[in-house]
């Protein structure tokens, strides 16, 4: 977790599964450039249990996790849901030790769950902690693979490898997400959605590249391939993440998707604190878009 971790205590008891953090919102903030030396760059889920999680109106841009979801990471924790986000350019190195060295999930990465848990779960439920997804803006987050001294795929300066673009999935392929209403740059393994909106450009008014460098270190003999991974962090703003006025993120998003019988609702302000919505329907990501002078800086969490 390098912005914000919710975890469950270990139980005392190892044959139960852990208590869990409780019911918590996450929304109107800005993650922006934080480093996880394992899963979860931007917002890490580990062991929270089956309570209610709503994660909306955050700008979850350029993380790094050196292993599983650059953006957001999930384990342990089923009743997540996660909508009217940004969550743009994160990146996996693959080089934490708990890593195999192959690609994994940048935006958002799930896996299954612990047997503990899933026995706590009706029959019916899902294997692995699946989210509830829409009115998202998913886009080049970059998975990358580690080979020997260096991390392929993520755009390093002098890998001759194609960017890999890994926006959300299912780690261990236990399963299968359903985005809806989102940008994604392409299904790769998810549920298709005739509301999603496939590799096309958000058009955000400044996106930012972050700065990474993958050093190899062998500074202890039990180690046999370790890396240091550096994040260029400058003290200035990093971007604009707000929505451009020829975004086609605007008006493309659901005020309402239904779930199980149950109406779950898109906010009624953005991360601005703005209403929503300013037209007849409502935007995808974390703002909706006015046309006014973005005045207000929301919550910085590095």
């Amino acid at each position: 977790g390098g912005g914000i971790m919710i975890a469950g205590e270990l139980p005392a008891d190892p044959n139960v599964p852990s208590p869990g953090a409780g019911r918590v919102s996450i929304y109107n903030n800005l993650l922006q450039a934080n480093l996880a030396n394992d899963d979860g760059g931007g917002l890490r889920f580990l062991m929270a249990g089956n309570f209610i999680y709503n994660v909306f109106n955050n700008m979850i841009v350029n993380n790094v996790s050196t292993h599983e979801g650059g953006g957001i990471g999930i384990l342990d924790t089923p009743d997540i849901r996660i909508f009217n986000n940004t969550i743009m350019k994160n990146i996996t190195t693959a080089t934490a030790m708990t890593s195999n060295g192959q690609a994994a999930p940048a935006g958002l990465s799930t896996v299954r769950n612990s047997n503990l848990l899933q026995a706590s779960l009706p029959l019916d439920a899902p294997i692995f902690s699946k989210p509830l997804l829409f009115n998202n803006i998913f886009s080049d987050n970059r998975a990358g693979s580690s080979l020997g001294g260096n991390v392929a795929g993520i755009g390093i300066e002098g890998d001759p490898n194609p960017i890999n673009r890994w926006d959300l999935g299912v780690a261990d392929f236990t399963g299968v997400l359903e985005p809806m209403y989102s940008f994604l740059n392409d299904y790769d393994g998810n549920t298709p959605h005739p509301s999603n909106i496939i590799a096309a450009d958000p058009q955000i008014i400044l996106p930012y590249e972050l700065s990474v460098a993958v050093y190899p270190w062998r500074g202890a003999p039990t180690f046999i391939s370790a890396f240091i991974v550096a994040v260029e962090a400058p003290a200035g703003q990093m971007g604009n993440y707000a929505l451009s006025a020829s975004s086609p993120a605007i008006n493309t998003g659901a005020s309402t998707v239904v779930v199980d019988g149950q109406n779950i609702y898109a906010p009624l302000f953005d991360i601005l604190n703005e209403g929503r919505p300013m037209d007849r329907y409502f935007d995808i990501g974390a703002d909706e878009r006015t046309g006014s002078f973005y005045t207000f800086i929301p919550t910085v969490i590095r």
